[in-house]
């Protein structure tokens, strides 16, 4: 089954659309699902169907192939298809990207053809419900902005390709995977969350993930914690984008020693900075900085014996 759309439509870059997508792509423990994408969607250029009149099984990989101009100015494309309810909210159902080639199209053409195809799923979209193809240049935590901003592309023709399964067959309830007992023997607490804050007046978006996990070693004769926070920041003014981490891993002997790592970690445009400190119940016996550049190695400073 295919959807095509034979237009002219253009779209300003954004480099804030793609947090409501959730952190597909970014290895988590099971959280981090997608939202709703209706925001991101009005930000992004979007096409929606008429509602269905009759519930559709997609089955496969979904493709999309775009039409564009012979000279794009942009270098990548994300492509996300959602389902749109009766209320107008977006679920992501699968989305992906591309990297686009800024060379002339070939044989005089005026214009190119790209063709992006989505990973697999299974989903069921229903009667009532209308689906909606998405296209926009960048996809924040995945993609990080490039720094530029106005237009992204202007779009001459989208086609989306679904691969429909038929209601005939039978219903297959997958076995649960088994679980270890010998994890949650060793365990203590083991919790993930993450968090998106969007500020309207500064047009900037910040998603947080924070782990927080203590386990015994598998003798019980220590305990280890590990506490992270990482926040990744993008900026709708000026195209620009940081990267914060900090992560502290606590051993804890039955003795009551304790020897505490810690990690803070800074990302931006044009440099990445490290810092790195070892405490020995509480008394600090390393510590140490590392800051890269975008066209230099990284060099160590501000060592401490």
């Amino acid at each position: 089954m295919a959807e095509a759309a034979h237009l002219g439509a253009g779209y300003r870059r954004d480099p804030t659309v793609g947090a409501l997508s959730g952190l597909w792509g970014v290895p988590t423990a099971g959280f981090g699902l997608p939202l709703d994408q209706h925001d991101d969607d009005l930000r992004s250029c979007h096409f929606t169907s008429r509602p269905l009149s009759n519930h559709l099984t997609i089955g496969g990989r979904m493709s999309v192939t775009v039409t564009l101009p012979k000279e794009p100015v942009l270098d990548r494309l994300v492509v996300k298809v959602t389902d749109v309810d009766p209320h107008g909210r977006s679920i992501l159902i699968a989305a992906g990207a591309a990297a686009i080639h800024r060379s002339p199209a070939t044989n005089g053409s005026a214009r190119r053809t790209v063709r992006i195809e989505l990973p697999p799923t299974a989903y069921e979209v229903a009667a009532g419900h209308r689906l909606r193809l998405v296209l926009a240049h960048d996809d924040f935590p995945r993609l990080w902005p490039d720094g530029s901003t106005g237009d992204a592309f202007v779009l001459i023709g989208a086609e989306l390709r679904l691969p429909v399964l038929t209601d005939e067959g039978r219903t297959v309830m997958p076995a649960a995977p088994a679980c270890s007992d010998q994890n949650d023997r060793l365990s203590l607490h083991n919790r993930s969350r993450w968090n998106l804050v969007r500020s309207p007046i500064q047009d900037a978006v910040a998603v947080t993930i924070v782990h927080d996990t203590s386990a015994y070693t598998p003798t019980k004769d220590h305990v280890l914690t590990v506490d992270s926070r990482v926040t990744a920041t993008a900026s709708g003014q000026d195209a620009s984008a940081s990267v914060h981490g900090v992560a502290k891993a606590v051993i804890r002997s039955s003795q009551h020693e304790s020897a505490t790592v810690r990690v803070d970690l800074v990302v931006t445009p044009t440099s990445a900075t490290a810092t790195g400190e070892v405490s020995m119940d509480g008394v600090r016996v390393f510590a140490k900085s590392w800051t890269a550049f975008t066209d230099e190695p990284a060099t160590p400073k501000g060592a401490i014996p």
